[in-house]
């Protein structure tokens, strides 16, 4: 094997571990995984206000039913006093009647009252339901991807490592000047080295007139060969 064919081998592990690193940064699943964590994020800052209004609404309902409860309270002690056969006085007993239907008014206006405000939490709930619903789905999906990227990631760090030792392997082979010139080009072209394949180069695809594959054929087989329009080092 010439110095030339290992460079290309060299090229071929350069390539896989940039494809493999590119893909690892790319991931289907974790560009997805970034979507699902975005709109989640939306998704509680949307479910943040109405729950927000849920439990101010609960709150209210709460002190309305309190307070009406203590109002039945109220009146069930004027019953109880007006039924223990105590009172006697008539303008006495006339004014813990008037009491009573007092009472009885203002318990009534508390229930209507908890009751308008359970109806506007109704709709919340349904709304939350929704939203609650949206944000399981969301946080089982962005599960999904995780475990997936994870697993991408394993696959591809094992390409990566096995990429990499095959470098290792090949890098201290090639001599210093060849190398330099073959990290120079790297550092621009994509391949730096690249298989004459008939004609044509295999880079840029560049085709060569006959005259000159001929020339290059004949050339010395560790001579050093560049594409004369993309300058990669030709492997013949």
């Amino acid at each position: 094997m010439t110095r030339f064919a290992t460079l290309l081998d060299l090229q071929h592990c350069d390539s896989t571990l940039a494809q493999l690193a590119h893909r690892k940064s790319h991931l289907p699943e974790r560009v997805k995984l970034r979507e699902i964590e975005t709109a989640g994020v939306a998704l509680r800052a949307e479910i943040a206000p109405v729950q927000a209004a849920r439990t101010d609404l609960a709150r209210t309902q709460k002190r309305f039913e309190d307070e009406a409860a203590t109002v039945a309270d109220k009146r069930a002690d004027i019953d109880r006093k007006l039924y223990s056969g105590s009172i006697t006085n008539p303008k006495e007993l006339q004014a813990f009647q008037a009491d009573e239907d007092s009472l009885d008014r203002r318990r009534v206006h508390l229930e209507d009252e908890a009751l308008e405000v359970m109806l506007q939490i109704e709709p919340l709930d349904a709304q939350l339901v929704a939203l609650l619903a949206r944000q399981t789905e969301l946080d089982a999906q962005a599960v999904d991807l995780r475990v997936a990227a994870a697993e991408a990631d394993v696959s591809i760090d094992a390409g990566l490592a096995q990429a990499g030792q095959l470098r290792e392997s090949l890098a201290p082979t090639i001599d210093a000047e060849l190398m330099a010139l073959y990290d120079h080009l790297r550092s621009r072209l994509n391949p730096a080295v690249a298989q004459l394949k008939g004609f044509a180069c295999g880079g840029c695809h560049l085709i060569f007139p006959a005259a000159e594959i001929d020339a290059i054929k004949h050339q010395p087989a560790d001579a050093l060969v560049q594409c004369e329009q993309c300058s990669c080092i030709l492997v013949r």
